[in-house]
């Protein structure tokens, strides 16, 4: 009977033990995430999933960006690489992949520059290419830019107008 008792207060212990490691894992977890610039928040909503741009950036939702396409002067900029801009983009979209920006800004610099809005977006919620750019457009002096946050995957979710290919002007 003695042992069976020792052998259950060993297991109890044991037990005991792992529950402690995993709280205090748990803990630390949850530190670190709150420590990091890129942490996640525990309990997102969109508001907390937006990424940071800068001041004169503004958020623009999927209706709106939709009721905007093909008003004169409002241009759609994707953001991914160019391949995925092949694949499926906005209809009337321009690619301007944040990681080329500065050899594709060049050629399309006329038309944003007449531009009335800016509308970047990129793959979706996760994805911070589109956020890269509204900051590289920001720097270049563009002060009429807003991002589509949902991006090209609440985009095509919706239903609502899409390409592909790899057409350069709307």
């Amino acid at each position: 009977m003695n042992r069976r008792r020792a052998s259950d207060s060993q297991a109890a212990t044991v037990l005991l033990g792992a529950a402690a490691i995993v709280a205090v894992a748990i803990c630390l977890g949850v530190l670190a995430n709150h420590l990091s610039p890129h942490g996640v928040p525990l309990f997102a909503s969109e508001e907390s999933l937006r990424p940071r741009v800068p001041a004169v950036v503004t958020y623009v939702g999927l209706d709106e960006a939709r009721a905007r396409l093909g008003e004169p002067g409002v241009i759609f900029l994707d953001a991914r690489p160019a391949g995925a801009f092949a694949e499926g983009h906005v209809r009337g979209a321009l690619s301007l992949p944040a990681d080329s920006f500065a050899e594709a800004h060049g050629a399309l610099q006329d038309k944003l520059r007449a531009a009335v809005l800016l509308v970047c977006y990129c793959e979706d919620m996760m994805c911070e290419d589109a956020a890269r750019l509204t900051e590289l457009l920001s720097d270049a002096g563009y002060r009429n830019v807003a991002l589509m946050f949902e991006g090209w995957e609440g985009w095509r979710a919706a239903g609502y107008p899409s390409s592909s290919g790899e057409e350069a002007h709307p």
